[in-house]
């Protein structure tokens, strides 16, 4: 029985050409084979759409956010919004902000030339502030 080539194998050979199944039972033909493909699959080989790894990519995000709405869900459903709760559990985060704002000047805005350009975009202030920090 001759060899026959893979469909859709087309370019992914090791010379370009079609991938061809070995007509022998050589373990050793199977690995010499199987050692010449690439590391990634063409979603082609398998007679996929090129942009099927984006449509995985969309179906996974949608079904972790369905996830993560359904646990915040239970979680309010179960306990209510409390304030303080949260609040506790943001202290730490709030007493470090503070703490980095009132001890350098490079963090408080209007500080300096840098803080002083009105109307500029943030990231450019950012620059500023930065450089002025740095000299």
């Amino acid at each position: 029985r001759p060899a026959r080539p893979l469909p859709n194998s087309k370019g992914f050979g090791p010379k370009g050409d079609a991938v061809t199944v070995p007509d022998s039972q050589q373990h050793s033909e199977f690995l010499t084979l199987i050692n010449q493909m690439p590391d990634v699959d063409q979603p082609s080989l398998f007679g996929l759409p090129s942009n099927i790894e984006r449509v995985i990519q969309q179906a996974n995000s949608n079904r972790i956010t369905s996830q993560l709405k359904t646990m915040a869900t239970a979680a309010v459903a179960e306990g209510g919004w409390d304030r303080d709760r949260v609040a506790g559990q943001l202290q730490p985060l709030l007493q470090l902000w503070q703490t980095l704002t009132t001890g350098t000047s490079a963090l408080k805005q209007g500080k300096g030339e840098a803080g002083k350009r009105a109307g500029a975009m943030p990231v450019d202030n950012f620059v500023a502030m930065e450089a002025e920090v740095a000299h």
